[in-house]
C-alpha cells in the first residue's frame, strides 16, 4: 500500500465550504441514533469520528486515546486539520468524496499528542440531515503504524538483498518449478546468458550430462526432509557450450506460497584446473623420485657387482691358460666366461641408468653422428625396417658423450623394430627447441632454455597408457621371456639424465611410438636465439574463437589455458560427439578447429569435415605428438595441412594459430 502525500493547498479547485462541497450528493442513508452510536462505540476497535459542515470535530469514540494520545473531549470542537500531520490532506480526501461520496482505506498520517506521527486508514461517509441536505462527515479511523512499519521493514530488507545479491560473486538464483525467478549479476557472468534468457531456461539445461544425477539425487534428498551436504561439486554447461566448474550450496524456501530453491554458486573452474595440474606434476614428481632412488640403488649395486664380477672373469682366464686342464673343463670354463661377460654388459647397463659411469664430453655435431651410426643401424636392423632420417641442418652443437648417443639410438631403435614385427617405417630426426615457462611448467625436472631435439618413431603396434608409463622402470618389459631384460629403455633414461636432459613418450595402440629426446646445446657452432621466447612470452595473440578437441584431458585443459593466455574465446570438447554438438549449438562464430589427430571415436580429419558441413567457414590446425611426416605417410592427413606438434611451446601456439587465421 503505497502512501500518498497530499498535493499543496494552492493547486485545490475545491470550493471552501463542505456544504457547497457535498450539497449535490444524494444518499438514502438515515441520521443514526445516540443509541446506535453507543453501540458502534462499544463494538469498534477502530476510532469512529463525525465532522461538521465547518470541518470541526463533532463526534469521536474513545479509541481516539489510544491512537492520538488525546482524550475524545479534548479535540471536540477543533477542526479536524489540527490532528493530520499534513493539513493539505484534506483537499485529496474531499476530492475523492465529491466525486465517489465515499472514502475507503485512505492512508494518511495523524499528529499524536506528543508530536509523534501515526499511519491512520481512513473510511469516509458524507451524514444527511432530515431535509436531506448535507450535515456532516462520518466514518472510522484505524491504526495502521505496524503495518506501515512492517512494509518499511521489508522495502529495506529487500533493497538490503538487492544490493547484497546484485554485488556477490557468488552467482544466486532462485528458481521454481525448475524455472528460474531471479537470478544476479554474477549468476549472468557466470552462465553466459541474460536475466532475461535465464528466466526462459530450464535449471537443469546447466547442469553437465554426466553430473545429473548427482545433483538430482542431492536436490531429492533435501526435499525429502533429509540433510545431505549442501555444498558440493559439479560441471554446467555456459552459453556456447563452454564446461565449467562450480561449487553449490543449495536450500529450500517459500515462495508466493510454494516451496522454491535457492542457490548460490561459486565457479571453481580455474581452481580445479590448478589441482589436477598440481596432481599431474606431483605425479611427474614421484616418478622422478622413484627413478632417482632406483637410479641410485642400481649404481651401487652395479658397483659391487663389477667387484665380483672381475675376479670371476679374471680367475677363469687364467684357469683356460692351464695346458694341464682338460678339453671338458675347458668348455666349462669358456661358459663361465661367457656368461660372465653377459652379466658385465648387464651392470655396465645398470651403471648406466643409475649414471655412474664415466662420460667423456665433448662438443658434437648430432647430425654428423647419426649419420654415421645409420650406416651400422641399416646392417644390424632388419631388411624389412626402412630408415628415414630427417636432420635440421641448422641446429647446434650439443654437449655429449658420442659413444653414448650412440648407445641411445642403438636401443631405441631395436625397441623400435620390435615394435614392428611385420615391417615398418623408422624416423630418425633432429629439430632446433626452446622450452618456455609453460613447457617447464609440465616438466618440473626441465630448465628452460635452448635445447636440440632427437626425435625417433615408428610405425609400430604402439603402447597403452599404462605401458607408457611403465617402460623407463628398470626390469620392465613387454617382450616374451627370454627375450628382453627391461633395461634397454631404462639406460636410455639414465643416460639421457646424466646429460641434464630429458625424454617424452607419445604412444596410442595401433599407431606406434614417438620418442622426444631434448639434449642441452652446448654454446658452440651454431646457436638459436631464445631470449624472446624462454620465458613464454608470446609473438603473436588475437581474440577469434577457437574450439578445441582433444580427449585427453590435462593435454585439452593446458592448451585451453594457453589459448586464453593469448587472447582467444575458446570452447572445448573431450570427444568428436561433444564437439559436434558445440559447433551445432554454439551462438558464436567458430573461426578455428583445434583438434587432435588421433580422436577415440573418429580421426580428426574426419571431425573436421563433418563440422565444416554445419560451418563451411571454420579453419582447422591439427595437432598430435607424432611428426607431421608419419601422420602424412599413414594417409590420415594430407600433406602441407596447418599442423602443430606436441609437446608445444605457447611461443610455437601463438606463431602457428596467427599463420592459420591471417
Amino acid at each position: 500500500m503505497n502512501i500518498q502525500k497530499p498535493q499543496p493547498e494552492a493547486s485545490s479547485l475545491l470550493p471552501d465550504t463542505l456544504a457547497e462541497d457535498l450539497s449535490g450528493i444524494k444518499t438514502t442513508m438515515p441520521v443514526f441514533s445516540e443509541a446506535k452510536y453507543r453501540q458502534i462505540f462499544e463494538s469498534f476497535e477502530d476510532l469512529y469520528y463525525e465532522i461538521d459542515m465547518s470541518e470541526n470535530i463533532r463526534v469521536l469514540s474513545p479509541s481516539v486515546l489510544e491512537l492520538t494520545g488525546w482524550r475524545a473531549d479534548e479535540l471536540i470542537g477543533r477542526p479536524v486539520r489540527d490532528i493530520y500531520l499534513y493539513p493539505d490532506a484534506r483537499d485529496t480526501l474531499l476530492e475523492t468524496l465529491v466525486s465517489r461520496g465515499f472514502v475507503q482505506n485512505y492512508v494518511l498520517q495523524l499528529r499524536k499528542k506528543d508530536g509523534t506521527p501515526a499511519f491512520a486508514s481512513i473510511n469516509a461517509h458524507v451524514l444527511y440531515g432530515a431535509d436531506g441536505k448535507p450535515d456532516g462527515i462520518s466514518g472510522t479511523i484505524r491504526n495502521i503504524t505496524e503495518l506501515i512499519q512492517a512494509q518499511n521493514l521489508l522495502r529495506e530488507s529487500e533493497a538490503k538483498f538487492r544490493t547484497l545479491a546484485e554485488s556477490s560473486p557468488f552467482a544466486i538464483l532462485i528458481y521454481q518449478d525448475d524455472r528460474y525467478i531471479y537470478v544476479n549479476p554474477a549468476a549472468e557472468r557466470i552462465c553466459g546468458y541474460t536475466a532475461q534468457e535465464l528466466y526462459h531456461m530450464n535449471f537443469w539445461e546447466f547442469v553437465h550430462p554426466e553430473d545429473r544425477p548427482l545433483v538430482e539425487a542431492r536436490g531429492k534428498a533435501r526435499q525429502s526432509g533429509q540433510t545431505p551436504s549442501t555444498n558440493y561439486e559439479f560441471r554446467i554447461i555456459a552459453k556456447g557450450g563452454i564446461e565449467k566448474w562450480v561449487i553449490l550450496n543449495g536450500a529450500t524456501i517459500t515462495y508466493g506460497g510454494k516451496p522454491a530453491g535457492l542457490i548460490s554458486v561459486f565457479e571453481i573452474t580455474d581452481l580445479k584446473r590448478a589441482v589436477q595440474e598440481k596432481e599431474k606434476l606431483q605425479e611427474q614428481l614421484r616418478q622422478a623420485q622413484k627413478l632417482e632412488s632406483v637410479g641410485l640403488l642400481a649404481g651401487g649395486v652395479a658397483h659391487d657387482l663389477n667387484n665380483l664380477l672381475q675376479p670371476i672373469i679374471g680367475y677363469s682366464e687364467l684357469l683356460l691358460m692351464d695346458s694341464s686342464q682338460k678339453d671338458t673343463s675347458k668348455r666349462y670354463i669358456r661358459q663361465i666366461i661367457s656368461t660372465s661377460e653377459r652379466a658385465r654388459d648387464l651392470v655396465r647397463q645398470l651403471m648406466a641408468f643409475g649414471r655412474k659411469q664415466v662420460l667423456e664430453i665433448h662438443s658434437l655435431d648430432l647430425n654428423r653422428v647419426i649419420d654415421d651410426f645409420i650406416r651400422l643401424l641399416r646392417r644390424t636392423l632388419r631388411e624389412d625396417i626402412q630408415i628415414k632420417p630427417e636432420l635440421n641442418p641448422d641446429i647446434p652443437n650439443i654437449r655429449a658423450d658420442r659413444s653414448q648417443v650412440e648407445q641411445i639410438l642403438m636401443n631405441l631403435a631395436v625397441n623400435a623394430q620390435d615394435a614392428m614385427p611385420d615391417g615398418g617405417l623408422l624416423t630418425i630426426g633432429t629439430e632446433n627447441a626452446v622450452l618456455d615457462a609453460y613447457m617447464v611448467s609440465q616438466h618440473p625436472d626441465v630448465t628452460p632454455g635452448a635445447y636440440v631435439q632427437l626425435l625417433l618413431s615408428d610405425t609400430g603396434v604402439g603402447m597403452n597408457a599404462d605401458t607408457t608409463r611403465k617402460i623407463f622402470d628398470p626390469f620392465f618389459t613387454t617382450k616374451e621371456k627370454g627375450k628382453g631384460t627391461g633395461l634397454g629403455l631404462s639406460t636410455v633414461y639414465g643416460i639421457i639424465r646424466q646429460h641434464e636432459g630429458f625424454i617424452w613418450v607419445y604412444s596410442e595402440p595401433g599407431h606406434g611410438t614417438v620418442f622426444k629426446i631434448f639434449l642441452p646445446v652446448s654454446g658452440e657452432g651454431k646457436n638459436i636465439d631464445v631470449s624472446a621466447r624462454v620465458n613464454g612470452v608470446p609473438a603473436a595473440s588475437g581474440n577469434e574463437a577457437i574450439l578445441v578437441a582433444e580427449d585427453d584431458a590435462m593435454v585439452r585443459e593446458l592448451t585451453c589455458t594457453m589459448l586464453k593466455q593469448l587472447g582467444y574465446r575458446v570452447l572445448s570438447a573431450e570427444s568428436a560427439e561433444e564437439c559436434l554438438r558445440l559447433a551445432e549449438n554454439s551462438i558464436i562464430p567458430i573461426d578455428l578447429l583445434l583438434t587432435d589427430v588421433v580422436m577415440p571415436e573418429m580421426s580428426g580429419k574426419d571431425l573436421h569435415l563433418q563440422i565444416a558441413r554445419i560451418r563451411p567457414d571454420v579453419r582447422v590446425m591439427y595437432m598430435s605428438g607424432y611428426t607431421a611426416n608419419i601422420i602424412a605417410h599413414r594417409g590420415v592427413l594430407d600433406e602441407g595441412v596447418a599442423f602443430i606438434q606436441k609437446p608445444f611451446s605457447l611461443q610455437a601456439l601463438s606463431e602457428k594459430i596467427r599463420m592459420v587465421l591471417g
